[in-house]
């Protein structure tokens, strides 16, 4: 799923077989760790949805978006 220029410039350890799949799902769970670790009582689905989606997004960019873009 990522492109030829991410298979060239990114480390050996982003760039195994099934990388394209294994490293959304870590990021997704370290995100989902991170949320758990700093939700608030009162935080609706909304806000734990959107949370979540920042962070995974944040955490995409600086680990895979500086090879990919």
């Amino acid at each position: 799923m990522f492109n030829n220029r991410f298979y060239t410039l990114a480390p050996k350890y982003l760039t195994f077989d099934g990388s394209s799949l294994v490293v959304p799902i870590i990021v997704s769970i370290i995100a989902l760790y991170v949320m758990q670790a700093v939700k608030n009582k009162e935080w609706g689905l909304f806000a734990e949805i959107s949370y979540f989606i920042g962070i995974t997004v944040l955490f995409q960019l600086f680990i895979v978006g500086t090879y990919v873009y």
